[in-house]
């Protein structure tokens, strides 16, 4: 889910715009977002038994968050899933404008390129869990991380050169995404672990 809605919406958003006028879109997030509170508020409600919750004051909290903060099992992972989703958000940010600009793409053929190279995304993760199991869960992330790296390096030295053309681009992108999709999931896993009695905290 956390890949599927920021690689197809720009596809929904760009049929949505291109048909009924930019204002359109903005209309469809009220509606969707009126649809799921409604929807959460009859059909899921809330998921935590009463008999299972308990009261946490400031304090408690507060000595929760230091006692995380304090774990290197939750701060490694932590720190890796944060800077690797860094880098997926300057992606995100910087590849409309590249692909409009640079490669001519109009909304769509951005919205295709973006539904399109989250296949990837969805490709590495189904693994992530199997390759976990099979190597460990770290070098599953310094796996993933290595391919984010190198996806990049490979990109910006490319640009650099002058040679930076579509192809070459769209394979960078599917290889980074595939890094993601190897690091994303092991490192929340990974965080989740040591804090599992407070996992509210740890998330």
């Amino acid at each position: 889910i956390m890949a599927a809605a920021p690689g197809f919406s720009p596809l929904l958003g760009a049929v949505i715009g291109t048909t009924f006028g930019w204002r359109a879109t903005l209309v469809a997030l009220v509606v969707a977002a009126i649809g799921v509170a409604i929807a959460h508020q009859k059909l899921v409600g809330e998921s935590h038994p009463k008999q299972l919750r308990t009261r946490h004051g400031v304090g408690t909290l507060s000595r929760g968050y230091v006692a995380l903060l304090k774990d290197p099992r939750f701060m490694r992972p932590a720190f890796a899933n944060a800077m690797s989703m860094g880098a997926l958000f300057a992606y995100f940010a910087a590849t409309p404008g590249i692909l409009r600009n640079v490669f001519h793409l109009g909304t769509i053929g951005i919205g295709v390129f973006f539904g399109a190279a989250v296949l990837a995304v969805f490709a590495a993760a189904s693994r992530a869990s199997r390759w976990g199991a099979r190597i460990g869960a770290p070098r599953v992330v310094g796996m993933g991380l290595a391919i984010i790296g190198g996806a990049a390096l490979i990109a910006f030295a490319t640009g650099l050169a002058g040679g930076l053309g579509l192809p070459v681009y769209v394979a960078a992108a599917t290889t980074f995404l595939f890094g993601i999709g190897l690091t994303q999931p092991t490192t929340t896993a990974m965080t989740l672990q040591p804090g599992a009695a407070e996992a509210g905290l740890a998330s």
